[in-house]
């Protein structure tokens, strides 16, 4: 549930940002690198087996944490701090697997995250 979340809320910030600022692309194209991040990986496959249960569940949060920041800095990017600024220039250099990621590829589409009145 929590990773259907943050598609959704992905989708919808690609919706809402269609022709972004330059500062709001940085944050766009981080959020989508720290997405990506979160559903590539087995973390809640380790958890339930107990294998690596706490460094798993530490990643998982780690990056469901910094996901959640990036969204909240999204919608506030005329009043970012210096803080913040310096927090999206340490994510980008400590996760930036994904160079060319393109945060519109979470534009919503058929077979999105989003809830169905079926699903």
């Amino acid at each position: 549930p929590i990773i259907h979340r943050a598609e959704r809320t992905m989708e919808a910030l690609a919706a809402a940002n269609p022709e972004p600022s330059e500062l709001q692309l940085e944050i766009l194209e981080q959020a989508a690198r720290e997405l990506v991040l979160l559903q590539s990986s087995d973390w809640p496959f380790l958890v339930t087996t107990g294998q690596a249960k706490e460094y798993a569940v530490e990643r998982f949060t780690e990056h469901v944490t910094r996901f959640e920041q990036l969204v909240e800095l999204a919608s506030t990017t005329s009043e970012v701090t210096e803080t913040q600024l310096e927090m999206l220039a340490a994510l980008e250099e400590r996760d930036n697997p994904f160079p060319d990621i393109d945060y519109a590829n979470f534009s919503e589409r058929q077979g999105s995250a989003s809830t169905s009145p079926g699903a």
